[in-house]
Parts: C-alpha cells; structure tokens; sequence
C-alpha cells in the first residue's frame, strides 16, 4: 500500500501495476498454501490451539468449509491494499 501511495503521488501507473503484480503472486503463493493446509490438514490445523476433542472437531468442519474462501480473500486484500 505505501508503495502504491508512492507511486501514485509521482503519477506512475506502470510500477503501481508491477507492484501489484507482485503482490498478487505473493498473495496467490500464500493464500494456495493456507488453502491446501486447511482443506487436507484441518484437525492437525486446529489442534495447534487447542486441546479439546470437540472443540477441534467442529473448528476442523468449519476450516474445512471455509478453506475455500482463502483463495479468494487473499486476492482481494491485494487489491484493497493497492486502493
């Protein structure tokens, strides 16, 4: 976000589109593996915080149901950032 405040005070659009280009990979890199780990790994997820046999039970479903949402929500932070 700096960066694009930055650029976008000289009226460089190109780099702001590189940054941001950048950034989505980064994002894309980051969001896919927090997708992989919650979709195939989500009770070894959720024992990290908790010891509680319930408790991981239900929060692996909902990590499990939500891991999908990663893919799109670290995409979405880019953008938001960039703005």
């Amino acid at each position: 976000g700096i960066l694009a405040a930055q650029y976008w005070g000289k009226k460089d659009v190109h780099t702001i589109q590189r940054v941001l280009n950048i950034a989505c990979l980064f994002a894309a890199i980051i969001s896919l593996i927090f997708f992989g780990i919650s979709l195939l790994f989500p009770n070894e997820l959720m024992y990290f915080f908790t010891q509680d046999e319930e408790l991981i039970r239900y929060g692996a479903k909902f990590l499990h149901t939500i891991s999908f949402s990663y893919l799109a929500m670290g995409l979405t932070q880019m953008f938001l950032g960039v703005i």
